[in-house]
């Protein structure tokens, strides 16, 4: 906003037979006339200062208690009353205009406030900011558009960024609300995501709500696809490339995220001959009368309630439940050996009691030692979401 001050200068006269006290009166009302206040705030010129049809201005002043006058013309507003006087203060210019305005009060006037509203030519160019698109409407004569290109937005992932990439996050069971990925940040723009089937193809639909298991119902390995949904320019403020950008591309790597299966089979053991299928005890989930086959209830969903009945003239002297080892198969690595069950994931089989303490890890991806010594088969380190398989002849990296 720029601000016009007044210089006074007092020429030297020379007085004759004038009393001192008519001369003080003089300079008196010269510095009230001419003088601008200090406590009268500037007034505030408002309005879209390029326009093509129309533009509403608004003058405000902080002060209270104070007349507003403008002039159109580029004159003084602080002149002889002025022939504009607006006490509502907003009003519509139809041509490129230079508004003054300045208040005034018993005590004087504020500073000049000096805004120019300039209309544009040409086509009316009616933007988007929703689909970034602008649209208008060819004219009778040639056009020359100039569009302002702004930046791609992009993670800026340099010590003391605050920007951070979206990773997997591991152990999640099919049907939970828990996301499956941690959320990612960009102070370029927010992150969008689509979870896929595909490693190789991006879904169509983003949101920018991150995925959860909630919908998955089939176990497996899923890919979450991402790009960065560019910043608009803050209201207010002129883009530019520091503060506008572009929407980035759909990564080229999605995430792969390991969902597992939230169903387990049940072995029954008996201690002696009296076993539940010959009649000797029954067996219900969550209240639902169940049949084993082999002594085996297969595809138990978790947390499910299981009971075990014994029938009348039988009682039990012990029931013992334990994650079944007997079951279990083995590899073994050294001098470590894990348990894992067919078609399990090295993550999967370190959620197993029998692998505490086992002297492996996963960590960041990828399985250790506890003296942070990887896990390596032919293929070089072992991905944690890797199905484990003895024949891949793995070892410990010197």
């Amino acid at each position: 906003m720029k601000k016009e001050s007044i210089t006074i200068k007092q020429n030297k006269i020379m007085i004759h037979n004038i009393s001192r006290y008519l001369l003080t009166l003089a300079l008196l009302l010269t510095a009230v006339t001419g003088a601008w206040a200090q406590d009268i705030a500037t007034p505030v010129i408002s309005g879209e200062t390029e326009f093509y049809d129309e533009v509403t201005v608004t003058i405000t002043c902080a002060s209270s208690g104070v007349d507003i006058y403008y002039t159109l013309d580029g004159s003084d507003p602080r002149g002889d009353h002025p022939a504009q006087i607006d006490y509502n203060k907003a009003f519509t210019l139809t041509e490129t205009t230079t508004v003054k305005a300045a208040a005034y009060s018993g005590n004087g006037w504020s500073a000049i406030a000096e805004v120019t509203f300039t209309k544009l030519t040409g086509p009316k160019v009616t933007w988007d900011a929703a689909t970034k698109t602008g649209t208008f409407t060819m004219s009778s004569s040639d056009v020359e558009l100039t569009p302002i290109y702004a930046p791609a937005a992009a993670f800026n992932l340099s010590d003391g960024s605050n920007d951070k990439l979206p990773a997997a996050v591991e152990g999640i069971f099919i049907g939970s609300t828990n996301a499956i990925i941690t959320e990612g940040a960009c102070a370029q723009g927010s992150l969008m995501y689509a979870v896929s089937t595909s490693a190789t193809e991006a879904p169509s639909e983003f949101s920018s709500v991150v995925p959860t298991a909630e919908n998955i119902l089939t176990p497996g390995t899923y890919y979450v696809w991402y790009f960065i949904a560019g910043a608009d320019t803050p209201q207010g403020q002129t883009p530019t490339a520091e503060n506008t950008f572009n929407d980035s591309e759909i990564c080229t790597t999605p995430i792969e995220v390991n969902i597992i299966s939230d169903k387990f089979d049940i072995q029954f053991n008996a201690a002696n001959a009296n076993t539940i299928e010959d009649g000797k005890a029954t067996v219900t989930v969550d209240g639902q009368s169940a049949t084993l086959t082999d002594g085996k209830l297969t595809g138990v969903k978790m947390d499910s309630k299981v009971t075990i009945t014994a029938k009348e003239g039988y009682k039990f002297r012990k029931v013992e439940a334990t994650k079944g080892i007997s079951t279990l198969k083995s590899v073994k690595i050294g001098n470590y050996t894990v348990y894992y069950a067919e078609g399990e994931t090295w993550y999967q089989a370190f959620w197993r009691d029998e692998n505490k303490n086992c002297g492996l890890e996963t960590s960041v991806g990828y399985v250790f030692t506890y003296n942070d010594k990887s896990l390596r088969d032919s293929g070089g380190d072992v991905s944690a979401d890797a199905v484990i398989n003895p024949s891949k002849g793995y070892y410990i990296a010197d």
